[in-house]
C-alpha cells in the first residue's frame, strides 16, 4: 500500500484494484485507511472474472515477497497489460526486466512506485512491453511448449 501512496501522490487520478483474498486482507484494509487511500483502492476479493479485470488495468503490479510460479503474470502478459513485479520466486522467469516489464527487489517500495509511474506516464513503453511479453509467453509458456518440456523430462 505504501507504493500505492507514492503513486497516488504523483498521479492523484490513479485507482488501485486488489484482486484476490487472503489472511492479510484486514491488515491491508487498515493500512489503506491509515494512508488515506480508501477512496482510491478497491479490494475486490476472490473473483472468477480475473482476466476481465486485468484487461481493465493500465499496469499490473505484483508485490509478492514469496512466490512460486505466478501464472497471473502470464495472464497479464497475454492480456497485453505491462507488468511491474518483485523478484520473488518464478516472477523472474516470466518477466525480463526492461524488456517485457520491470522487475524490482522485493520490498523496495520506491522502486515499485517509480517503475509503475514510469509505465503510467509512457504509453509507448507500455505498448512495447505488452507486445514483447505476449510474444515471450507464446514462445516459452504456451500449453504446447510446457507439455513438451515436461514430456522431455520424463522421456529424457
Amino acid at each position: 500500500m505504501k507504493a500505492a501512496k507514492l503513486v497516488s501522490l504523483a498521479r492523484p487520478e490513479t485507482y488501485f484494484l486488489i484482486i484476490g483474498d487472503g489472511p492479510c486482507r484486514r491488515e491491508l484494509e487498515v493500512e489503506t485507511k491509515l494512508l488515506g487511500l480508501s477512496d482510491r483502492v478497491r479490494m475486490l476479493g476472490e473473483r472468477k472474472d480475473v482476466l476481465a479485470l486485468i484487461q481493465l488495468l493500465d499496469v499490473f503490479v505484483l508485490t509478492s515477497t514469496s512466490e512460486g510460479f505466478p501464472n497471473v503474470l502470464l495472464e497479464a502478459n497475454l492480456a497485453g497489460i505491462p507488468v511491474v513485479t518483485t523478484a520473488a520466486g518464478g516472477a523472474v522467469e516470466v518477466v525480463i526486466d526492461g524488456r517485457t516489464g520491470f522487475v524490482v527487489p522485493c520490498g523496495d517500495i520506491e522502486a515499485i512506485a517509480r517503475r509503475t509511474l514510469e509505465l503510467l506516464g509512457n504509453e509507448g513503453l507500455r505498448g512495447r512491453f505488452a507486445e514483447a511479453a505476449r510474444d515471450r509467453v507464446k514462445a516459452f509458456f504456451s500449453a504446447d511448449k510446457v507439455a513438451s518440456k515436461i514430456e522431455a523430462c520424463y522421456l529424457g
